[in-house]
């Protein structure tokens, strides 16, 4: 029988997850995420404002897919080099899944911007990862992340090109932001979040603004700017004036 080109299959796997691919690639895909997936949504909405976008589902394309993820709203998108056979690389889902949050439901308003999509999705991936691997799994994540941050950093030094180590790019008209594309908004702008949290007295303290963060921009694309008033404005008023009080704005 001649193979039918672009059909497609599914299986839930969860309450509200599940997972499409060719139907010769479902088992393997369902075998991988199956474990994972509704989790990691569980695990999040005890972190986030509820889940948004009704059910969570990937679909696993075809090896020229170019890319790891893609978190389109409801329907996340995956390279079948993820179906590692060990559930070894669901980290990715977990990443994807963030972004339903922090880029489909609160996002940049510009490409300057862009390290708020980024830096928030990948501190939530390594929230999720914590839920499994506890603090070390986490703290891990940080540590492959900064050494890709270092060679990303490494790699503007030598280009000339320092202004995209900056997570705030200052792009000229009509430049093609791809161009500043790297590890910088995702690990430096995480690594930035995880300092706040530690500035601010741990988990404990930050978890709450998190979610505050997701509920007062929630159905907005914002600036880096409008994020550094709502922090400021949160913290100033309400827990540690001293540290952030508004003469301390970066300039």
């Amino acid at each position: 029988m001649r193979e039918r080109r672009g059909e497609v299959a599914y299986k839930r796997v969860g309450k509200r997850t599940g997972v499409w691919a060719d139907p010769k690639t479902l088992p393997k895909a369902v075998y991988e995420f199956e474990e994972d997936m509704e989790k990691f949504l569980t695990v999040a909405e005890t972190i986030l404002p509820p889940y948004a976008w009704g059910d969570y589902d990937v679909l696993v394309l075809p090896p020229s897919f170019p890319f790891g993820g893609m978190e389109n709203a409801n329907l996340t998108f995956l390279t079948p080099t993820l179906l590692a056979g060990d559930r070894s690389l669901v980290d990715v889902i977990a990443h994807e899944l963030s972004h339903s949050w922090a880029g489909n439901n609160v996002g940049c308003k510009d490409w300057g911007s862009f390290f708020l999509n980024e830096s928030w999705t990948t501190y939530l991936e390594r929230l999720l990862v914590r839920h499994d691997q506890g603090e070390p799994g986490r703290g891990f994540s940080y540590i492959l992340g900064y050494k890709a941050l270092q060679d990303s950093l490494a790699a503007y030094e030598k280009s000339g090109e320092t202004r995209y180590q900056r997570l705030v790019v200052p792009y000229a008209f009509g430049e093609d932001p791809d161009d500043g594309f790297s590890t910088v908004p995702y690990d430096k702008g995480a690594n930035l979040l995880l300092h706040l949290e530690g500035l601010v007295g741990g988990l404990d303290v930050f978890l709450p603004y998190v979610k505050e963060y997701f509920i007062t921009f929630a159905g907005k694309s914002i600036g880096a700017f409008d994020w550094q008033a709502h922090l400021f404005e949160y913290f100033g008023k309400t827990k540690m004036p001293r540290l952030f009080s508004q003469s301390s704005k970066t300039k």
